[in-house]
């Protein structure tokens, strides 16, 4: 009744949704208080009403509770508010740092669900996706050594590309102002390769100015066999489309 006569967009029938789901959490019915902010969230994402990062940070706390009462998470509901904590980092500045921690807790209980119960292959990829769009935000906006370990613990992929192709590697040494070395190192450890090349043609070594890294990565770069035979198919125009496996494919297409 309440929608009907106020409309969905309105601030008061939202905050009504916002309320009634903080009472159902204090009286510990948080599957049901979560159905409450996210359909709160739903509305907001419909209508491109601005996100509110204080009640986006409350999201951390009934997940949080869930997960220390080993009640079931909704692995929807966490990626969904992950994802939308991940956009809020690039469309709102002011808020950066507040969305940041928030984005950095969303991530330790996504560790600590992927470990302590069951998931579906399905979800699993999800949230594989999920870490490593988030992977690459914080590789870009704010490269913080023990938040990208625990994004790739969880399982991101250290050298999935954008839209530009540019791997997170790309991405984190495009920045003039580097100084973490062992952000560029854990990268590595964790199977960046560093020949792989963007829709420029750029390796990782040709976007950055930074002599430090360039030194890094010259000291990194051993090329297996099969990486080797990957770029001189490429260098050399050979034809690979249906005379290769399918994972032989991509990877040639890195290249």
């Amino acid at each position: 009744m309440r929608e009907h006569l106020l409309g969905s967009k309105n601030c008061e029938y939202r905050y009504s949704i916002r309320y009634h789901g903080s009472v159902l959490a204090d009286n510990n019915q948080h599957v049901e208080a979560l159905a409450f902010w996210m359909y709160e969230l739903r509305l907001c994402e419909e209508y491109s009403i601005p996100m509110d990062s204080e009640h986006l940070r409350h999201f951390t706390s009934i997940f949080s509770e869930m997960l220390n009462r080993s009640s079931s998470i909704p692995v929807q509901a966490l990626l969904t508010v992950i994802k939308i904590t991940a956009e809020e980092l690039q469309r709102n500045m002011t808020e950066f740092d507040f969305s940041l921690h928030t984005l950095r807790f969303l991530i330790a209980i996504t560790s600590q669900l992927v470990t302590k119960i069951n998931i579906s292959s399905i979800d699993r990829q999800e949230i594989h996706q999920q870490m490593t769009f988030s992977l690459n935000i914080l590789a870009s906006r704010y490269p913080c050594l023990l938040t990208a370990r625990t994004l790739l613990q969880c399982g991101a992929d250290v050298n999935a590309h954008d839209a530009l192709r540019n791997t997170p590697l790309h991405v984190f040494l495009s920045s003039s102002s580097i100084r973490n070395e062992n952000l560029l190192k854990l990268l590595c450890d964790y199977g960046a390769h560093l020949d792989y090349v963007n829709n420029l043609r750029e390796k990782a070594i040709d976007v950055t100015t930074n002599l430090a890294a360039k030194q890094l990565i010259k000291s990194k770069m051993q090329l297996n066999l099969k990486c080797r035979c990957a770029r001189l198919i490429q260098l050399n125009n050979v034809p690979f489309h249906g005379e290769l496996t399918s994972s032989l494919v991509r990877l040639v297409e890195e290249y």
